[in-house]
This record gives C-alpha cells, sequence and structure tokens, in this order.
C-alpha cells in the first residue's frame, strides 16, 4: 500500500490514509486473471468500458511527519 501512496502523491499530488488503498490494485488482478473474467462472463467489450472507482478517504487528516513516514516507506 504505501508503494501505491507515494505513486499517487508523485504522479496525481493526491496523498490518501494508506489503508484508503486496499481497493486500488483490483483492476489489475481482474486483467491479469482471463480465466476469471471469462467465468464471469465479461466480455471485451465490457472490459473495455469498465470503470473502477475506489473510495478513497482520510489523507487530509494524516498529520505531516507522519504522511511523510509513509511516503518514505513506499519509495
Amino acid at each position: 500500500m504505501y508503494q501505491l501512496l507515494a505513486l499517487l502523491d508523485r504522479h496525481e499530488q493526491i496523498r490518501l490514509e494508506p489503508s484508503a488503498l486496499a481497493g486500488m490494485p483490483g483492476p489489475w488482478r481482474v486483467v491479469a486473471n482471463p480465466q476469471w473474467q471469462a467465468q464471469q462472463g465479461l466480455s471485451e467489450q465490457q472490459m473495455a468500458n469498465a470503470s473502477h472507482v475506489v473510495w478513497a478517504t482520510g489523507g487530509g487528516m494524516v498529520p505531516e511527519d507522519e504522511m511523510a513516514a509513509y511516503l518514505r516507506q513506499g519509495t
């Protein structure tokens, strides 16, 4: 989670609580597993049109020194 936090901060300037990132890897897992996609009846068209929403909260409430420590763990 810390690596995702550091990536999000570096590329999007968004800071979240590390636990808020738990849902972020979901799309990678789905895309990496064509067998699961087939079992779920997901077509290529559906996958091409898919969206993934992550409910991400809490970054503004994390003290700056604690956030800096999280970001160091992610690099």
